[in-house]
């Protein structure tokens, strides 16, 4: 939500910035090509007139980045957070299903719920989800047994490998993929690949004997970015 509203007011600002400085331009080049008599007012005229409407497009502008601000300053921050945008769905770890390799549910002293992968290294789990169109794929973990994990794992949608991204987000760590689009389909098949397997006892946390991978606190689809994001990367590469 901050980073968002940080975004906007950026190029809001940028918008401002670029119409004073064509209006510095061409006043400049105006006073280099000066032409006396009528063909001169009527250059100035000509030059006054855009400058009115590239004024009053960047007042249009920032009078809907307003109200945008005002909704996105009233939204509800979600679980983490990170606030969810329309269309989203999420899946709290006791409805990602039985017989996924994972196990029973468990919730944190701070009250996040959570389910670890057990002894199999792979956790395979089919979520209901439209998929007309392209997706985000979130996985929420609480934990991993072995931090490497994050980068060593592999993600694979409806069988085919993807690629990842991993970051943290308050006290949760965040898994994100692409799930591409496939009309008519209402399922997505996500299956995560570890490396391998390890129990607390093993190596020396505690004295949990149980093999462990990663904990899952959430799963949740997120409609892909549309042109505003794409608008933000584009304005921000490094983004």
């Amino acid at each position: 939500m901050a980073q968002l509203l940080e975004d906007i007011r950026w190029i809001n600002q940028a918008a401002r910035n670029e119409a004073q400085r064509l209006e510095a331009q061409l006043r400049q080049r105006i006073a280099d090509t000066w032409m006396p008599g009528p063909a001169g007012d009527a250059l100035l005229q000509e030059v006054a007139t855009a400058l009115g409407e590239l004024t009053a497009q960047v007042r249009l502008a920032e009078q809907g980045v307003s109200r945008l601000q005002q909704e996105l300053a009233r939204a509800e921050p979600a679980a983490h957070g990170r606030a969810l945008p329309p269309g989203a769905v999420v899946f709290p770890c006791d409805q990602l299903g039985e017989g996924v390799g994972l196990l029973p549910a468990d919730t944190s002293a701070n009250g996040v719920s959570f389910r670890w992968s057990g002894a199999d290294p792979r956790i395979e789990m089919t979520l209901p989800v439209d998929r007309a169109r392209a997706l985000e794929l979130d996985i929420l973990l609480f934990a991993l047994i072995r931090p490497e994990f994050a980068r060593q794992m592999r993600i694979h949608v409806d069988g085919q490998p993807v690629a990842h991204s991993f970051a943290r987000d308050g006290e949760v760590f965040v898994v994100s993929a692409r799930v591409p689009a496939a009309p008519g389909t209402s399922a997505a098949r996500i299956t995560l690949e570890l490396p391998a397997t390890h129990s607390p006892a093993e190596l020396g946390l505690s004295a949990d004997r149980r093999a462990l991978g990663v904990a899952i606190s959430e799963v949740r689809f997120v409609p892909a970015p549309g042109a505003w994001a794409r608008l933000l990367r584009r304005l921000r590469p490094g983004r």
